[in-house]
C-alpha cells in the first residue's frame, strides 16, 4: 500500500481501466442493496392489499405486525445509505476518481472502502433483523432496563456517509 501511494502520474495512467473497475464494483453493491430495499418495501405493501406474511412470523415465532415492522425498518433504513453511496461514487466519478494518482487516490480509496463495509454490514444486519426474528442491540445500553443507547444499525450506516467525506 505504502509503495502504491508514490506510484507516478505517467505510470498510474496504465491502472485506468482496473480503477473503472472499482467504480463498476461499488456502483453495483450500492445498486444491489437499494433493490434489496425496493423489494422489502414491496413486500410490506403486499401485506397493506391483502397477502397475509403470519405463515412466515410463525416459524419466526413473532408476531406478523412484528415481522412487517420489522420489514419496513430495514426498507425505510436502508433506501437513504444505498442511494447517497451510489450518488457519491457517481459523484467521484465525475469529478474525476479514476483519474486520481498518488495518496490523494489511497485516501479516495479508503473512503470507498468504508462506506462499501457500511453498506454491508448495515445490509446484512438489516436483512437478517428483516426476515428473521433479530432485534438490533444498542452499544453501551444506559439508562432502565439498558434502554438507551447508540443503535448498532446507526453506526453501520453512518459508515457510509463517513467514507463520503
Amino acid at each position: 500500500l505504502a509503495a502504491a501511494t508514490f506510484i507516478p502520474r505517467a505510470r498510474a495512467e496504465k491502472y485506468l481501466p482496473r480503477q473503472k473497475i472499482e467504480i463498476t464494483w461499488a456502483l453495483f453493491l450500492f445498486g444491489l442493496s437499494a433493490l434489496t430495499w425496493v423489494l422489502f418495501g414491496m413486500i410490506y405493501s403486499a401485506s397493506e392489499v391483502g397477502m397475509d406474511f403470519s405463515f412466515w412470523a410463525k416459524t419466526q415465532g413473532e408476531s406478523a405486525s412484528a415481522l412487517l415492522g420489522n420489514i419496513s425498518t430495514g426498507h425505510s433504513y436502508g433506501m437513504l445509505p444505498a442511494f447517497m453511496g451510489g450518488i457519491v461514487i457517481l459523484a467521484a466519478e465525475a469529478f474525476g476518481y479514476s483519474k486520481l494518482a498518488g495518496t490523494r487516490k489511497q485516501v479516495a480509496r479508503v473512503g470507498v472502502a468504508v462506506m462499501l463495509a457500511g453498506v454491508a454490514l448495515y445490509s446484512g444486519i438489516y436483512v437478517i433483523s428483516g426476515i428473521g426474528s433479530y432485534s438490533i442491540p444498542a452499544w453501551f445500553p444506559f439508562g432502565p432496563g439498558g434502554v438507551n443507547g447508540l443503535a448498532m444499525d446507526d453506526t453501520m450506516t453512518g459508515l457510509v456517509g463517513i467514507g463520503a467525506l
